[in-house]
C-alpha cells in the first residue's frame, strides 16, 4: 500500500510520487471493491440478499464517522484528504464474518476511489486523468486475475474523460431539473439512478446540482460531474 503522499503536493501540477500515490491508492480500493464484489455474487444473487444490502448501506450512511459524500472533503484539502483516506482503510481492514460486512468494507473501498475520481483527479489534465485511471485498472486488473477474482473484475478498456462539452443529450443545464437519469457507475459497471432536483446558481460561482439517489441520499454534483454521468447514461 502507498504510504501517505507530503500535504505540500499541489493538486493542479502535480508531482510523480502524487501521481503514484493516486494510482496506488485507487488501484488497492478498486481490488478490495472487486473482491467483496466476488464474495458478494454476481447480479443475479442480489436480489436474494436485498435486505442485508439495505441494513448495511443504513447503519454506514447514519454513523457520521463513515466517509459519506456530506463529509468528502473539497478540491485541494490534502488534510481532509489524508483523514478521509484514513477512515476508508481503518474499515477496509477491518475482518469481515458476516455478509453484512463484505457491503460495509465495500463502500468504504467506492468511497475512497470516488473521492480520487471527484476531487483528486478532477482538476488535473486530460492526460494526467487518462494516466491514473489507467494505471490503476491495470494494477487492479492484474491482482483481480492473478487471484482468481473472475466476477466483475476491473475491466481492461482504456479510460478516457468525459468530453468537456458533450452534445446533444448530454448537455448539463437547468432543463435537467426534475429529470430522472439512469447511468451505469464508471467504477463499479453497476445501474444507478438519480433524480436532479435543483440548481444553486451564485453569482460569480460555477453552478451545483442537487441530485437524489435511489436510495435517498443527496448530493451536490458540479457540472462536470453531472456530466460525466450523463455520458454513460442508459435508457
Amino acid at each position: 500500500v502507498a504510504t501517505p503522499c507530503p500535504l505540500q503536493f499541489p493538486t493542479n501540477y502535480p508531482s510523480e510520487e502524487r501521481i503514484q500515490f493516486l494510482t496506488e491508492k485507487m488501484a488497492h480500493y478498486a481490488y478490495i471493491f472487486q473482491k467483496n464484489a466476488y464474495v458478494i455474487g454476481p447480479e443475479s444473487r442480489r436480489q436474494d440478499v436485498q435486505p442485508i444490502y439495505n441494513e448495511a448501506v443504513a447503519e454506514f450512511n447514519a454513523n457520521p464517522a463513515n466517509p459519506s459524500p456530506p463529509t468528502m472533503p473539497k478540491q485541494g484539502d490534502l488534510n481532509g484528504e489524508a483523514e478521509w483516506f484514513a477512515l476508508c482503510d481503518e474499515i477496509c481492514q477491518m475482518q469481515p464474518t458476516r455478509l453484512h460486512d463484505f457491503y460495509t468494507i465495500s463502500m468504504a473501498a467506492y468511497a475512497g476511489m470516488r473521492y480520487i475520481l471527484e476531487r483528486a483527479v478532477e482538476p488535473m489534465s486530460d492526460e494526467l486523468f487518462a494516466l491514473i485511471m489507467n494505471g490503476f485498472n491495470a494494477i487492479a486488473f492484474k491482482r483481480c486475475k492473478d487471484e482468481g477474482i473472475t466476477n466483475q473484475t476491473p475491466s481492461s478498456q482504456r479510460w478516457s474523460r468525459a468530453p468537456r462539452n458533450p452534445n446533444g443529450g448530454n448537455v448539463v443545464g437547468p432543463h435537467l431539473i426534475g429529470q430522472k437519469i439512469r447511468y451505469e457507475d464508471e467504477l463499479t459497471g453497476d445501474v444507478a439512478e438519480l433524480t436532479v432536483r435543483g440548481c444553486d446558481q451564485t453569482p460569480g460561482r460555477a453552478p451545483r446540482y442537487n441530485v437524489e439517489y435511489s436510495d435517498g441520499e443527496r448530493e451536490k454534483l458540479s457540472t462536470k460531474s453531472l456530466g460525466r454521468l450523463l455520458i454513460h447514461r442508459i435508457p
